[in-house]
């Protein structure tokens, strides 16, 4: 049963563990083919990761009732992850963005107290 939850788990986080190196090789382009790239990476990733998700789920059930009660789901999860994909590769894009805006931040007063001699 924890390698079962365990293996779910992972596939949840497969979005944040392919968007991220996406988003570090993308850093080189303009902000708004940043934008572009994350809003179809992450709508495909995100769908794709929902029905892995669910296909595991149902496929290897560590029981029958479990498959059942799976299986007899009205399938609304698979169904926002592949119309609004988009949307959660747009929220990752928001945040690594602040990141990077915060270090930059951050690195700019650090060099300026440096070069003051403070």
């Amino acid at each position: 049963m924890y390698q079962y939850e365990f293996i779910q788990n992972m596939i949840r986080l497969i979005p944040v563990i392919m968007l991220l190196p996406s988003f570090l090789a993308l850093l080189r382009f303009k902000w708004y083919l940043r934008l572009g790239a994350m809003f179809f990476l992450g709508w495909i990733v995100v769908a794709g990761s929902t029905l892995l998700f669910w296909e595991y789920s149902i496929m290897y059930a560590p029981n029958e009732e479990i498959k059942m009660d799976l299986a007899q789901r009205d399938g609304a999860p698979k169904v926002f992850g592949t119309l609004f994909g988009w949307v959660y590769g747009l929220i990752i894009l928001f945040i690594f963005e602040l990141t990077r805006l915060i270090y930059l931040g951050v690195r700019k007063v650090h060099n300026q107290l440096r070069q003051q001699g403070v």
